[in-house]
């Protein structure tokens, strides 16, 4: 993930959920004078509670205050997901993905797609229901 400027706040929320880790080279900047520098480990702390997760400054530390370089000078480095192993994955996620592919194999036929990007196919309700809960929201 890039970004062009510190935050305002004490932390980095991630865009993408859940965070499982963040190495400790994982915060490194580019200043004005085209030198990339790592942001100390020691200085944040990794929340993989939180629904998407986040990477927050640590007791009575700051974000970096050098003049950085105009274009994506912070880069942050992380991992998603729930794991290398189907049983690191929840069951009600590959649940409602059973059923999506059974409705998919029952109901499999050429489809049109209308106008103004209508969906082709509806997910089924039981399945929306169970992975409605892993679906992530921000406002």
């Amino acid at each position: 993930m890039y970004l062009d400027e510190w935050p305002a706040r004490d932390s980095i929320r991630t865009p993408f959920a859940p965070l499982t880790s963040a190495p400790s080279t994982a915060i490194v900047y580019k200043k004005s004078d085209g030198t990339s520098t790592t942001f100390s480990s020691s200085a944040w702390e990794v929340d993989t509670v939180d629904d998407y997760g986040r990477i927050a400054l640590g007791y009575d530390e700051s974000w970096p205050s050098e003049t950085l370089w105009p274009v994506n000078p912070i880069r942050i480095e992380f991992k998603v997901g729930y794991g290398p192993t189907s049983t690191d994955i929840p069951d009600d996620i590959k649940q409602g993905m059973l059923l999506m592919l059974g409705n998919r194999y029952e109901n499999r036929e050429d489809v049109v797609v209308g106008y103004a990007g209508q969906a082709a196919m509806k997910l089924p309700k039981a399945a929306m229901s169970l992975l409605t809960n892993h679906k992530n929201f921000r406002f």
